[in-house]
């Protein structure tokens, strides 16, 4: 028989250890360890007249002994994680204690740089490093004001071509023009797009230098099946005035003939002046609606002679 000094003393020692838990639990926050931090499992007293009161206290997951009725399993420790884990970028965590999060070594910038340094990457961390302030300066056809690059104007090849035209230079700048083959005996120039007649439009020029010249012109005008006059001038040069020379012009009259394309040929034997002159076909058209058209115009300058 268990003497009632033995069960006192039993008493005494349950009460310090409930004790020593309830005290540690009030003062968490001052008593958490930094590391090693052990767990505890017991058993909370839910009846009777030790209700919220622990017993079987152990270190561990289980109990001294298992738990009977009127009592819960209950785990008790000093810490308040379960556990930190470090993502993408960062080092440090744990699942114990007081853990750290810090950055990566491959993350962290350099802290000892001097003024005007930069960081550097070395292939595994980022070092201290040289700004080399690379610039850039403008090469030929190239401007630069301040940070921006543009293209001079001598090198900007136009935006607002026709179809069929090309980039001409006047020696200065490029322009929209017909695209014309020279050479010592033929000047050839052609449009293959389509242009709007109504009342009239100036399709194709070439420029033929000094000499007699046999031009010919082909062409062909679109949708004048209606009441109307079309009219197609061949030219050479320009008089005081201002106004083309017609050295051959053909002239269509569709008010009875129904037809909505119509072939033309013009052709001249002419002889420029000194400095040459510019060959030009003009077509017109009184279409009332207004979408009578002129394309795949070609025009010949073949040198027959010299000039008389």
């Amino acid at each position: 028989m268990t003497s009632a000094k033995t069960k006192f003393r039993a008493w005494l020692v349950g009460l310090a250890a409930v004790s020593g838990l309830a005290l540690s639990a009030a003062n968490a926050l001052a008593v958490f360890p930094n590391d090693q931090v052990t767990n505890y499992a017991g058993c909370l007293n839910t009846a009777g007249a030790a209700a919220g009161t622990f017993s079987r206290v152990a270190v561990g997951d289980e109990p001294s002994s298992p738990c009977g009725s009127n009592q819960m399993l209950v785990h008790l420790s000093g810490g308040d994680i379960t556990s930190v884990i470090p993502g993408p970028g960062l080092s440090g965590g744990g699942t114990n204690g007081a853990t750290t999060l810090s950055l990566a070594a491959g993350q962290t910038l350099p802290q000892t740089c001097a003024s005007g340094d930069i960081p550097e990457w070395n292939g595994t961390s980022w070092s201290c490093g040289v700004d080399n302030d690379t610039t850039y300066s403008n090469g030929t056809g190239l401007d630069l004001l301040g940070t921006t690059f543009s293209v001079q104007p001598g090198y900007r090849l136009p935006q607002t071509c026709s179809d069929g035209q090309v980039a001409k230079s006047n020696g200065t700048t490029w322009s929209c023009a017909a695209d014309v083959a020279g050479g010592a005996d033929a000047w050839i120039g052609s449009h293959n797009g389509f242009m709007n007649m109504v009342p009239r439009a100036d399709v194709l020029d070439v420029s033929v230098p000094e000499g007699k010249f046999t031009l010919v012109a082909k062409g062909v005008v679109f949708d004048v099946s209606r009441d109307q006059h079309t009219d197609c001038i061949l030219t050479a040069g320009e008089d005081a005035q201002g106004v083309p020379i017609a050295i051959d012009e053909t002239m269509f009259d569709t008010e009875d003939t129904g037809v909505s394309e119509v072939s033309f040929t013009l052709i001249a034997t002419k002889s420029l002046p000194a400095g040459g002159a510019t060959a030009r076909i003009i077509c017109s058209s009184s279409d009332e609606i207004g979408d009578a058209e002129v394309g795949m115009v070609k025009l010949i300058a073949t040198r027959v002679g010299d000039l008389h």
